[in-house]
């Protein structure tokens, strides 16, 4: 804002008064005028719409009138006839009494083109009709006429005179007419049909007569011409050029319209008519530029003449023109289906306006003149005594202070000048005093001016150990990670291995012992609790620095939450607590949120509550807010010793433990702090309310959102590869590592499953490798001597094309790490200590490999899982806990390496009185279900992410 306000003083300062004055006022006038053109031709344009709209629908309304009239006629006229054949009042044998009936009726009914019966019999025919002169007409067929149709004419008595025509072949039970009203067994309406014997088009009625038994005895139809709907229609006047034409909803055949063409036209009108042929045109192809541009507009619109179900008023563009239209269904229940269509030009409305429009323009002009003039004088009577002004103010500005002004002018220009020669006796007694002060100044600015250089230079030395320190903590913290998660990576590593040799063989001579095997297990547990407490310290680091983001995704709430119950049910019940889960109906089982930070935070709360609880128990409560967005509300209450009021102002400090975490000598003091952070990040806050003695509650909340259930998309559970899928080619790994662990960590893990694997100790050895051996892919360590991987992967990447795909396997845990790694040229970026099935994904993932994995538990496995796995859980509480500790560990133990035999040789010293225990257990391990024994036994519930916070 302020930016604005300087670049718009600048620019005022080069305006002069003249057009200051001038141009406001010429806006003023000219605003108003043209506001008021604007509005008079708005208005008028609105008068035109709403006259428009009325003309369309008043023009609709009579046509529609007309037309239920014109249609209804014909029915009347059937069911007429029918009735009196049927009370034996007319005799279809008796074809002189139907002719003399028909004429009668024809002459009554003027609409009609003609009246008709066919009979079920033999199929003749006899009726009157209407001919193109409007002359009267019989047409009559059957034995009589050797089933020829012929047409007489007839006098004014209605009497017979001459044959004026005749065409043979004739049965009436084959025409269309008669087919449509026998199938359809009511009073309808029959196609569009040409004459038999004139080109010209009929709407036919028709009937089927049915005797006192029911028997069809002939079909009774009326024929009237579309000419005459036509004819109304150009009748009618639709503003000046405006049109309308009625159309077929299901084929958009034309049925009659007021433009000059026809509905149909005739293929050969030089001959004689009886033999003429036409055809029917469809609206979007009519010659008449108006109905096929609105027609097209119709089907653009809509998608389909059959899709305008109710009457409807629009506009639409043709020929640079704006056109009004307005389309309305016809239907009858005898079957008519028509669509009326009124279109009227916008222009037959605007003439008087766009002459009002050229007046408004030459007002508008006129006004702008004068008001200009105006201005101009006005301007210049004003500027005159205030140029004095500012010439006088120019002399005082450079320094000749003699100056005074004399105005006659307005009161406020006198009283300004007056104001002016006053200021000017001011400034020459100001002058003298204004320059003893400045020397006063000038010393005051120079002495200010050394004390700020001062400070500016101890604030610069200040900022450089500031960034000096950061940098050692950055460069400090990114070694450190790399030389404590690298002998990590081979602990963890090797453990892998053993556990991948026990579970494929744990029967052969080679195999671990049970206290091997729990040896194995300890130093598992151990790296993976030293990886913990480093990603604790780093954790804290990556807050501190305010680098840490979320990473959220679609989260099962009720599986994290029941998970987090499970694995710690077990340890409170050696401890004799409870631990309950209470979630309120309205928390959704799916919702989008960072699922690692979300579980991090429960489990050290849990884990903290379980460990600092003596007796009592530990509940976790999950409830939502009553806000308009979703957000949930999760609390831990133990009945634990509680937090004394000298502790709690340092309880979220990093590194600080309490009283009671002191005592218990275990953690590091950061569950807490990074909790807090991990929520605050979440849109929530962390609190804790404790009364010392009788225990504590931790609440925190979150900001998130539900997720339907039927996107969320199904999680396949990890296969163990043991091999290569037969049929592929030899797959070449080359492992660049400095360290000669980690390479035989690899090569032992990949080379059995039917690698060729290779390995160099530093980044030059790799590329010269190269040369001889082309790898596949290159599991490449950024940290070794001679070349480092970032330099030997640009190497590669730049000298070979393709080029083998590298994936950086560093101990670096920074974010900055892996962008450096991916702008080396890397493709993807893996930290140490690694998993195996990391190690095999990403190989699938770039090199299509296809694996074989061990056997998985069938459908009927899964079955017995399901039926089992509430009975499980009850075990956890009520049956297992029974057993002993060291019963529970050696199963736990042998679950874990997939050793059948131990486990069964276990169930069987349970005692008799537990036969439920043991048939539940045997029916996990006949069908391979030992991650459900694990998980039942688990004695550490951090699941690698326990955080220790007291």
């Amino acid at each position: 804002m302020k930016a604005f306000s300087d670049r718009a003083a600048k620019f005022t300062k080069r305006l002069s008064l003249h057009p200051v004055l001038v141009v406001p006022f010429v806006l003023q006038i000219s605003l108003a005028v043209g506001l008021t053109g604007w509005l008079s031709v708005r208005n008028g344009q609105q008068a035109v719409n709403d006259v428009a709209s009325q003309l369309r629908g008043e023009i609709t309304a009579r046509i529609e009138q007309y037309l239920e009239t014109y249609v209804t006629t014909p029915h009347q006229i059937n069911r007429v006839n029918a009735d009196a054949i049927r009370l034996n009042e007319l005799n279809l044998q008796d074809f002189s009494q139907l002719e003399r009936h028909f004429l009668n009726q024809i002459q009554i009914f003027e609409s009609v083109r003609a009246i008709y019966v066919g009979t079920e019999q033999d199929g003749s025919h006899i009726g009157a009709e209407r001919g193109d002169d409007g002359t009267l007409q019989v047409k009559v067929s059957g034995d009589e006429t050797g089933h020829e149709v012929r047409f007489y004419a007839v006098d004014r008595n209605l009497n017979r005179t001459k044959l004026l025509k005749a065409k043979p072949n004739f049965n009436a039970r084959i025409r269309p007419w008669y087919k449509t009203a026998v199938q359809k067994g009511k009073a309808n309406w029959g196609e569009i049909y040409k004459l038999f014997a004139a080109p010209n088009y009929v709407l036919n009625a028709s009937l089927p007569i049915y005797d006192d038994r029911q028997t069809l005895v002939g079909v009774a139809a009326v024929d009237f011409s579309l000419e005459r709907i036509s004819k109304f229609l150009k009748s009618m006047k639709i503003g000046r050029s405006g049109e309308t034409f009625i159309i077929e909803r299901q084929t958009g055949l034309l049925v009659a319209n007021s433009a000059n063409q026809q509905p149909y036209v005739v293929e050969n009108p030089t001959a004689p008519k009886i033999s003429q042929k036409s055809n029917r045109v469809k609206a979007i192809d009519s010659s008449d530029p108006r109905t096929r541009l609105t027609t097209q507009h119709l089907l653009q619109r809509f998608g389909g003449l059959t899709q305008i179900v109710d009457r409807q008023q629009l506009d639409f563009e043709a020929n640079g023109q704006r056109q009004f239209l307005q389309v309305a269904p016809l239907r009858t229940e005898q079957g008519l289906d028509w669509l009326i269509v009124v279109v009227v030009p916008e222009a037959d409305f605007m003439d008087q306006i766009q002459a009002n429009t050229r007046t408004t323009i030459l007002l508008c002009i006129a006004a702008f003149g004068l008001a200009t003039l105006l201005g101009i004088f006005t301007a210049r009577w004003i500027t005159k005594p205030i140029l004095r002004l500012g010439s006088a103010a120019k002399a005082i500005s450079q320094g000749n202070l003699d100056q005074t002004v004399s105005i006659n002018s307005t009161t406020e220009l006198n009283q300004l000048g007056q104001s002016f020669n006053q200021m000017a006796a001011q400034l020459r007694e100001s002058f003298s005093k204004l320059e003893r002060t400045n020397e006063e100044l000038e010393e005051r600015v120079a002495q200010r001016t050394t004390e700020l250089g001062i400070k500016n230079a101890q604030l610069e030395r200040a900022k450089e150990a500031a960034d000096a320190a950061n940098l050692a903590k950055s460069q400090f913290l990114s070694n450190m990670s790399h030389e404590l998660r690298t002998p990590l990576n081979v602990i963890l590593g090797f453990t892998q291995l053993l556990a991948r040799h026990q579970a494929i063989s744990p029967s052969s001579e080679t195999g671990l012992s049970p206290r091997q095997q729990q040896y194995l297990n300890t130093i598992n547990r151990s790296g993976e609790d030293l990886l913990a407490l480093i990603n604790d310290v780093l954790e804290m680091s990556k807050i501190e620095a305010g680098r840490i983001t979320l990473n959220e995704s679609t989260v099962d709430l009720f599986s994290l939450l029941d998970r987090s119950e499970q694995m710690f049910q077990l340890k409170a019940q050696l401890k004799g607590l409870r631990l309950t889960l209470e979630r309120s109906n309205k928390v959704p089982r799916y919702i989008h949120t960072d699922e690692s930070k979300l579980r991090q935070v429960l489990l050290n709360l849990i884990g903290n509550a379980i460990k600092f609880t003596q007796s009592g128990g530990v509940i976790l409560r999950v409830s939502t807010a009553n806000d308009a967005d979703l957000r949930l509300i999760f609390s831990v209450e133990d009945t634990g010793p509680g937090i004394s009021p000298s502790d709690r102002d340092r309880l979220f400090k990093p590194f600080v433990q309490t009283e009671a975490g002191l005592k218990s000598q275990q953690g590091t003091g950061l569950g807490l702090p990074i909790s807090q952070k991990f929520v605050q990040m979440m849109g929530g806050e962390l609190t804790v309310k404790s009364e010392f003695g009788k225990g504590s509650v931790f609440t925190f909340d979150i900001q998130t959102r539900a997720v339907k259930p039927e996107t969320v998309p199904m999680q396949l559970p990890p296969r163990e590869v043991i091999g290569l899928e037969p049929g592929q080619r030899t797959y070449r790994i080359l492992v660049a590592e400095d360290k000669a662990e980690n390479r035989q960590f690899l090569l032992e893990l990949l080379t059995p499953i039917g690698f060729d694997v290779r390995s160099t100790n530093d980044g030059q050895a790799a590329i010269d490798l190269l040369k001889s051996w082309m790898p596949d892919l290159i599991w490449m360590d950024m940290r070794m001597p001679v070349l480092n991987g970032y330099e030997a992967t640009r190497q590669i990447k730049a000298a070979y094309h393709p080029a083998p795909i590298v994936i950086a396997l560093t101990g670096s845990a920074f974010e900055e790490d892996r962008v450096t790694a991916l702008s080396a040229g890397c493709d993807d970026f893996v930290r140490k200590p690694v998993r195996a099935d990391v190690i095999f994904d990403k190989m699938a993932e770039y090199l299509g490999v296809r694996y074989c994995y061990a056997a998985k538990p069938s459908n009927q496995a899964e079955m017995v899982l399901s039926s089992v796995e509430k009975r499980t859980a009850d075990l956890n509480v009520s049956e297992l806990s029974e057993m002993s500790i060291d019963w529970i560990t050696e199963l736990h133990e042998a679950a874990t390496r997939v050793n059948a035999k131990q486990v069964l040789d276990l169930i069987q010293q349970i005692p008799d009185s537990y036969a439920s225990l043991s048939e539940t257990l045997c029916n996990l391990v006949n069908n391979y279900c030992f991650e459900e024994i694990v998980r039942v036994t688990q004695p550490d519930p951090r699941e690698n992410q326990e955080i220790s916070s007291i």
